[in-house]
């Protein structure tokens, strides 16, 4: 299963890959904005990659991104930092000097994390998770259910994304985790409209009628989620209900989508297993194994 593919199965848009249409950074419309200046100020500790508590910060969902096109998309944005890309070691400077879109499959997050050169928080609940639908990228040596990911642009590396996939007691879990560098916030200034700031974030993209609600969620740890339910509008193609969780967490943005494991089905046996509350709890689950110091 290629890429295309499972982000359309997972029924969303992956970020990178609208990122990767066109050299020039795209402007966002119609989304709040955090100054990224307020959160870096309160992240230097974040950014040299240094032990100490997790920073939380909130994120923006707009579930009216598109008046015209209601329930079919919305955007999340803030909650982020530019990283210095001279903080990432050289292996990273490497693979995203090799091509625009570079990728690479790990075994494990924690081998992910390894390659990177910094922590990025995990929920335990998914330890005990099967691995999900795999894919391999281009040159990788294996294609493992964990992916990293680099674009590069015209001044140098502007984003990093880490994604894992996962089956958890029938549920089809993405945990996605985004970064950006410095670069980003000198790609914006060169390619943006003056006096506007990059926002950030990510679209997500359902079918045409889809209906959206969102609430928020803290968990036992303290970290506090906006959790979108996609329910599907009458007919859909794919007739599930669906969650996502936004968040941030030391300036990288965090989102984690949870719907139920179809592969394989038929259209009418995939309705007839439908269970919103189970998906949720599943979800919330996963949630409350971010346990941070």
């Amino acid at each position: 299963m290629n890429k295309e593919h499972i982000m359309e199965a997972m029924g969303h848009i992956d970020p990178e890959l609208i990122a990767a249409a066109d050299a020039p950074i795209p402007r966002r419309g119609r989304t709040r904005r955090l100054r990224p200046a307020l959160i870096a100020a309160c992240l230097c500790a974040a950014l040299l990659g240094t032990a100490g508590a997790a920073q939380f910060f909130g994120v923006n969902v707009d579930l009216q991104t598109n008046s015209d096109h209601p329930g079919d998309n919305y955007t999340v944005t803030g909650g982020f930092a530019f990283f210095p890309v001279d903080s990432f070691p050289q292996q990273i400077q490497d693979m995203a000097a090799a091509d625009k879109v570079a990728g690479r499959n790990f075994a494990s997050w924690a081998e992910l994390e390894e390659f990177l050169g910094r922590k990025l928080p995990s929920s335990t609940a998914l330890a005990s998770a099967q691995p999900g639908p795999q894919e391999r990228f281009a040159g990788s040596e294996r294609g493992t259910h964990i992916l990293l990911h680099t674009y590069t642009a015209d001044q140098g590396l502007v984003s990093i994304g880490a994604e894992g996939n996962y089956v958890l007691d029938g549920v089809w879990v993405q945990q996605s985790a985004q970064l950006y560098t410095d670069k980003m916030e000198q790609n914006y200034k060169e390619y943006g409209l003056e006096g506007e700031e990059f926002n950030g974030g990510v679209v997500m993209l359902y079918e045409e009628g889809s209906a959206m609600s969102q609430e928020t969620y803290t968990t036992p740890g303290g970290l506090a989620a906006t959790i979108v339910e996609v329910a599907p509008a009458p007919g859909a193609v794919r007739p599930t209900t669906d969650y996502n969780a936004h968040f941030s967490i030391n300036g990288i943005q965090y989102h984690v989508t949870a719907q139920p494991y179809c592969v394989g089905m038929t259209g009418a046996e995939v309705a007839a297993s439908d269970d919103p509350a189970h998906t949720l709890d599943v979800l919330k689950t996963v949630l409350d194994g971010f346990v941070l110091n």
